[in-house]
């Protein structure tokens, strides 16, 4: 039997081989090429697109909710201290020099005498004040270029004091300065006690010896080094305590260096009404931190500190300009007190005093507007080359530096409410 294909299939299979092997590879054409490249770079523009589209709303928002956290937080601060300004107890500083027997105790001598040569830390006659940085008033136009320090105590109206160099050499340009001084909300009662403040040889001691239990509230309370006044709203004594309070009730004060008081007798306050505060003494203003960045800084009363300061604290980042207008009450329609407890006129700190430690000026304000201008803690993406939009700050108009930053005001009216009656 034969088994060998024919030929026949065998001229077939080779060239059916043969055709396919000539048959082309089949595959994308440069034009079909150029085609998907371009799809592909207009899908992956749009991605990056939109990427950065999303990444600029997510910073400006970010930026945004900053800068509201940030002005919540520094009202907050200012108006606390704000609101105590000229606390002194039943009476604030109006009602103490009302009184016929009014003792502010700083020195021996006169009552006037003593107020006026007082440190400047403790001149408790003067709860309220303020220096406006000049040419930010009200309705003036300030071009904050740059954010930096100020050339010296000149720059702000009234100039700023010598107790207040290290501020001058700090705050920055384009922003007011707040100082308040009161006594604290907090105080220990004295009813049934007697409180003896004795001068003489040198040292004083407050002695309220008692066997009533709720004295031991004074032990926390009383804490050396620290500025404390007495009061029974007749008088009113200044005095550093150098020892903390003791179970009996008695801690010793230092009758020279910071306490002034120089008395050479005893100031007896008696047990009815008399109460034990703190003295609290706080000075805002807008400076420069390590990092390069304006915030709100704060100093407050320290004993041992330069000119009874203690060092700059950081309260609220981003804080870029504080801007300060005070209502004055200034009628004398009134025959009894002389005032109607309504403002009168509205201004800067230089136009309530030119001078320092002006305090018959300082009497007239009753309530406070505090301005404040914030900026993001970073650039945000904006059109180059856009002008900067002119913000107003408690009715000055400040244009800010073009640095692509987000920026908004806040304002806050403050009632000086120991001043006012209504």
């Amino acid at each position: 039997m034969n088994l060998m294909p024919s030929r026949e299939f065998t001229t077939a299979r080779l060239t059916l081989t043969e055709s396919m092997g000539r048959r082309p590879s089949r595959g994308l054409s440069l034009v079909e090429l150029m085609v998907a490249l371009a799809i592909g770079l207009l899908l992956l523009l749009g991605l990056v697109e939109i990427f950065g589209a999303s990444r600029a709303a997510f910073s400006s928002a970010e930026g945004s909710a900053r800068i509201q956290e940030n002005s919540r937080f520094a009202l907050e601060f200012l108006r606390r201290d704000a609101r105590m300004a000229g606390h002194m107890g039943c009476l604030n500083e109006l009602g103490y020099q009302a009184m016929p027997d009014l003792m502010f105790n700083h020195n021996a001598v006169g009552v006037a005498t003593a107020l006026t040569s007082a440190e400047w830390a403790m001149r408790i006659d003067m709860p309220l004040e303020a220096y406006d940085y000049n040419g930010t008033a009200p309705a003036a136009t300030y071009v904050l270029s740059d954010v930096e320090a100020a050339d010296g105590a000149a720059d702000w109206t009234p100039a700023l004091p010598a107790s207040l160099l290290g501020v001058s050499t700090e705050a920055i340009k384009g922003s007011d300065v707040l100082v308040l001084r009161y006594l604290s909300a907090e105080s220990v009662g004295l009813d049934g006690l007697g409180v003896n403040v004795d001068g003489a040889g040198g040292s004083a001691t407050v002695d309220a010896m008692t066997t009533d239990p709720a004295w031991t509230a004074l032990s926390p309370f009383v804490e050396a080094e620290r500025m404390y006044a007495v009061t029974n709203c007749q008088r009113l004594s200044l005095f550093q305590a150098t020892t903390g309070a003791d179970a009996a009730g008695m801690f010793n004060s230092q009758n020279s260096g910071l306490n002034v008081s120089g008395w050479t007798g005893n100031e007896v306050y008696g047990s009815s009404g008399s109460r034990l505060y703190r003295y609290e003494v706080a000075v805002f203003y807008v400076a420069l931190d390590v990092g390069g960045q304006p915030a709100l800084f704060v100093r407050r009363f320290q004993t041992d500190g330069a000119n009874r300061l203690s060092d700059r604290a950081a309260l609220v980042d981003g804080v870029e300009s504080m801007q300060l207008v005070f209502g004055r009450d200034t009628s004398n329609a009134i025959a009894a007190g002389g005032r109607d407890d309504y403002a009168d006129s509205y201004g800067a700190a230089s136009d309530v005093a030119a001078g320092a430690m002006d305090a018959t000026a300082w009497q007239n304000v009753i309530s406070m507007r505090i301005g404040l201008l914030v900026r993001s803690p970073s650039q945000a993406s904006a059109v180059e080359g856009a002008a900067p939009i002119p913000l107003r700050v408690a009715d000055t108009v400040i244009t800010p530096p073009d640095d692509l930053r987000l920026r908004s005001t806040y304002e806050s009216m403050v009632a000086v409410r120991n001043r006012v009656r209504n």
